[in-house]
């Protein structure tokens, strides 16, 4: 499946998202919405839905949904990483603590790269 084609939902609905949110839909990319733990107080951000873990509509916990951890504190990703991989996601994005420690393997090295050329707008939508 083409990425343009997939759901992308962000993990924190607050300022990282922001940035998320407009350096993907520059790439052409569908943003569907946020998870974010205050999701009770904050149903709708950026007009788009705002769920917990336990409200996303199952529909869109599937290998065509792109799950981008968006939240500052960076040392806190791989904990949500996992618990997005508990409920049933595949496709996480996220910054890999080792990598912050600068011992990271080839994988989470892939993964740091792809998290920062999303967050600093690399993505370009090919044409």
């Amino acid at each position: 499946m083409d990425i343009t084609q997939k759901n992308y939902i962000l993990y924190g609905a607050a300022s990282i998202g922001n940035i998320v949110k407009d350096s993907l839909e520059k790439a052409g990319l569908k943003i569907i919405g946020y998870i974010d733990k205050r999701a009770y107080e904050l149903p709708i951000y950026n007009n788009l839905p705002v769920w917990s873990l336990d409200t996303i509509p199952p529909k869109y916990i599937n290998p065509d949904t792109v799950i981008y951890v968006s939240v500052k504190n960076v040392f806190e990703h791989e904990q949500i990483a996992t618990m997005l991989y508990r409920k049933g996601f595949r496709q996480i994005i996220y910054k890999p603590y080792n990598v912050l420690l600068d011992y990271g393997s080839e994988a989470e090295n892939i993964i740091s790269k792809i998290y920062d050329n999303i967050f600093d707008g690399k993505n370009k939508k090919k044409k």
